[in-house]
Formats: structure tokens, C-alpha cells, sequence
């Protein structure tokens, strides 16, 4: 695998990769075998290749491991970019459905960030307050809106849950840090104007 992909960049050619993953998919290759290639070649057929046919490698490491967090959130993203929000509920309730009490919170914030343009900013915005409710100190859901502030759909909302906590908090060096550089990041000049105020 790793010749394959060097040579792939060396020779600036992963149409090569993309046709030896095919060939290898389809020839049949051990389901513990499968999974590790499949996310490799997963990954290269979402940057280089068809994102449809992504989708498909992916779904297959979840048909062999349900609970695979890498095919999840590959899944989750390509869903959401092609604007399958059915498909991207599913997704996350087949997680659900795997993953243990401690992990559920977390992925139930991301599934809110990840509809945040579905579903509307003050829905996404209920849901993720009363996740915070429910779970007023775990630190993974802060750490999980923080890395969702750069999103260009998400980021909007993550940034308003964490920027009023900073305030009802008084740790204002952080707000002004959150607010840069969400300002830096958004995509909507709007937003970018109210965030510099």
C-alpha cells in the first residue's frame, strides 16, 4: 500500500491508486484485510477520485464494523456535502446504536453541528444547549464545538454556544481569541462583520 501511494505521488497519478483499489475490492479481500484498505482507499477516492464511489467503500467498513468512528465521520461529511441529511441522520443512529453512554453525548453534538444548516440555527442551537444541560462538565462536548468553530457550516453555532458560556464564564481573553478566529474562518460576510463589531 504504501509503495502504491508513493509511487501515486511521486508520479502526481492517483487515478494508479484508484484503479488498483477497484481491482482489489473486487477481487475479494479478507473483511479484517478490508477494512484498514477500504479507509485508505476511501480517503483517496473523497480528495482525487468519484465521492459517490467513496461513499460506497466506506458504507462497506460499516457493514463489517458498525462502530468504525473513521468511516463514520468520512460518511457524515460526504452525506452532508451532497445534502443526503437522511442519510446522515442514519449514519449517526447506527453509531448511536453501537457506541457506548459515555460517547453518546458527543456524537449527538456533532450530528446538531452537522445539520446546523438543515435544520436552522435555532434548532441546532436547542439541541446543543440541552446537550450542555444534560452534560454541564463534560469537557469532550468543549472540545468538540472548539473543533467544529472552523467549520463553514457549523462553526456559526458552535461558536455562539461557546461564546456565551465565555461570557456567563468572564473569560474574556478566551471569547476575543473564539471570536478572531471564528472571523477569520466564516464564509459569510454578515457574520464576518458582526463577529469583528
Amino acid at each position: 500500500r504504501a509503495l502504491v501511494e508513493r509511487a501515486a505521488k511521486d508520479a502526481d497519478d492517483f487515478a494508479a491508486v484508484l484503479r488498483t483499489g477497484d481491482d482489489m475490492l473486487r477481487r475479494g479481500v479478507g473483511e479484517s484485510a478490508l477494512v484498514g484498505f477500504a479507509l485508505w482507499f476511501g480517503a483517496i477516492e473523497q480528495q482525487f477520485g468519484d465521492r459517490t464511489r467513496a461513499i460506497r467503500v466506506f458504507e462497506r467498513v460499516l457493514d463489517i464494523e458498525p462502530g468504525n468512528a473513521e468511516a463514520g465521520d468520512a460518511l457524515a461529511g460526504l452525506y452532508r456535502d451532497r445534502g443526503d441529511f437522511a442519510a446522515l441522520r442514519g449514519i449517526y443512529n447506527q453509531r448511536l446504536a453501537v457506541e457506548g453512554p459515555e460517547l453518546r453525548p458527543v456524537l449527538e453534538l456533532d450530528l446538531a453541528l452537522h445539520l446546523a444548516e438543515h435544520d436552522g440555527p435555532e434548532q441546532t442551537m436547542a439541541v446543543i444547549q440541552a446537550l450542555l444541560t444534560q452534560h454541564p462538565d463534560d469537557q469532550r462536548l468543549r472540545t468538540t464545538l472548539l473543533a467544529r468553530v472552523s467549520d463553514p457550516v457549523a462553526g456559526a453555532a458552535a461558536t455562539n454556544v461557546l461564546a456565551a458560556q465565555m461570557r456567563e464564564e468572564g473569560r474574556w481573553g478566551e471569547l476575543v481569541k473564539l471570536l478572531e478566529g471564528r472571523a477569520e474562518k466564516a464564509p459569510d460576510p454578515t457574520e464576518r462583520a458582526r463577529l469583528w463589531r
